[in-house]
């Protein structure tokens, strides 16, 4: 009996144990370069001591941690297998974020051009800035939930599969008499809540940005998974299209990306829920072998 609780308990915990390094990288994406370009520009807007070449280089230097930042968003995008108004989305993001960098080399060229005067340099500072606050972070923000939907979607179906196989290993358990199992069984209800929980707040911050995307990406207004469903019956009208809206206006608004980004990491904390449980079922199967 001992061998057979042994086995069970590593099947409970190689899942759990492998999950901690992956839940680290389901976070949204976050550029590295934000608090220093920031600081950057804030620098140059308030250090008057600075000198031309002191700024030309600053700036320099935020126009290549942009590349940076833009090729990594672009290889995030790319990674990604999508289809119908996701690919659609996926697409227009690619497309600004080619725009971004036409915009960000151009922005560089002057920026270190040995004509460019000292007040040039200030207007130039200033022209970065007011574009990143209206036309490039707010884009950010909505390809940092786009790549968070699917990163916690591919986690989902990782700790679903868990969650399989350790009611699986709970079931044996049971038949074959070994120990009981109503505290065990009480804790997969638990984790079986709190997975739901995960997938409810998941399809929501799914639901509402692809609705937040219609009019982005030219895509027709997106309906939610029952609105979807009514429409394969023939229940619901057909969905109205959007004109595509000028690239330099935003039409996400910060209320509704913060709500996205608080779905998704409501979703994430039910997943982590679920493997406490997890862990509390090993502690539980580990009283047995003592």
């Amino acid at each position: 009996m001992r061998n057979i609780l042994k086995t069970t308990i590593l099947g409970l915990l190689i899942p759990v144990f492998s999950f901690i390094p992956m839940f680290s990288k389901i976070q949204p994406a976050k550029a590295a370069t934000f608090e220093f370009i920031g600081t950057a520009l804030a620098k140059d807007n308030k250090a008057s001591s600075l000198d031309l070449e002191a700024r030309k280089k600053l700036l320099d230097r935020v126009s290549k941690n942009t590349k940076s930042e833009i090729s990594g968003l672009e290889d995030k995008l790319n990674s990604l297998d999508l289809s119908d108004d996701w690919a659609k989305i996926k697409d227009k993001f690619l497309s600004d974020l080619a725009d971004f960098g036409s915009y960000n080399d151009s922005f560089d060229a002057k920026a270190t051009d040995s004509t460019t005067t000292l007040d040039q340099i200030k207007a130039l500072a200033k022209e970065l800035k007011d574009w990143r606050e209206t036309t490039y972070t707010p884009e950010l923000k909505d390809i940092s939930n786009m790549t968070f939907i699917f990163d916690l979607e591919n986690m989902l179906g990782i700790s679903h599969d868990r969650f399989d196989k350790i009611s699986s290993d709970v079931n044996k358990l049971d038949s074959q008499g070994i120990i009981k199992t109503d505290t065990l069984k009480k804790y997969l209800a638990q984790a079986q809540k709190s997975l739901d929980n995960a997938d409810g707040f998941k399809n929501d911050a799914k639901d509402l940005f692809l609705k937040s995307m219609s009019d982005f990406a030219g895509i027709p207004e997106v309906a939610s998974s029952t609105q979807q469903e009514a429409t394969s019956t023939g229940q619901t009208d057909q969905l109205k299209k959007n004109q595509t809206p000028d690239l330099n206006i935003r039409q996400t608004a910060p209320e509704i990306q913060n709500s996205i980004t608080n779905s998704l990491k409501d979703s994430i904390k039910e997943i982590k829920a679920t493997y406490d449980i997890f862990f509390q079922m090993n502690d539980t199967i580990k009283k047995y072998l003592q």
